[in-house]
């Protein structure tokens, strides 16, 4: 875990470099060697076995299912997700908390299952579901709901179906 944060530190600092770098031969041995970190960091990422965390109790309740979920809340979490991840336990999934209610896109590079995605709405309302396929190489499908939503709950796929579009959902979570 530790060598992780070093190559994120060392490749924030190639990209400072890079920034205040004029010269060219500069700037291509940089990146080269972001290159080379990016890569690094992504191997390490991948080669992490990373299991179901889910806090506590928590979980969401969909036609009186209960799904335990992981939380994304920090910007690394959402925009990692469920990568690399090689199982998800049945009735699991991992809660994207978002700010704001609008209709965000969500792609599958480096999912390793296929998901459902389902989108949530201030209301806790459910506004949308997609079923994903996974994706290891660029470019990968983006996928899109139809109306707004600032919740987004992955699960493993198949688990609902459109029926649970219009339903309310009730979260819970616990410390």
């Amino acid at each position: 875990m530790k060598t992780k944060y070093k190559l994120i530190v060392l490749l924030l600092s190639l990209i400072i470099i890079i920034g205040f770098s004029n010269e060219e031969t500069v700037l291509s041995k940089n990146n080269e060697i972001l290159k080379t970190e990016v890569e690094a960091i992504n191997k390490s990422i991948s080669e992490e076995k990373t299991v179901f965390k889910s806090i506590g109790d928590s979980h969401v309740e969909i036609n009186g299912k209960k799904i335990f979920i992981e939380l994304a809340k920090t910007y690394k979490e959402v925009h990692t997700g469920l990568m690399f991840r090689e199982e998800l336990c049945v009735d699991c999934g991992m809660l994207f908390m978002l700010e704001k209610e609008k209709i965000y896109s969500v792609w599958m590079k480096n999912v390793l299952i296929p998901l459902d995605i389902i989108f949530i709405n201030s209301s806790m309302e459910i506004v949308d579901i997609l079923n994903t396929e996974t994706c290891r190489r660029k470019p990968c499908q983006l996928y899109r709901p139809k109306h707004p939503s600032n919740y987004i709950l992955e699960t493993n796929i198949n688990l609902f179906n459109e029926e649970i579009i219009g339903n309310k959902v009730k979260i819970f979570i616990t410390p």
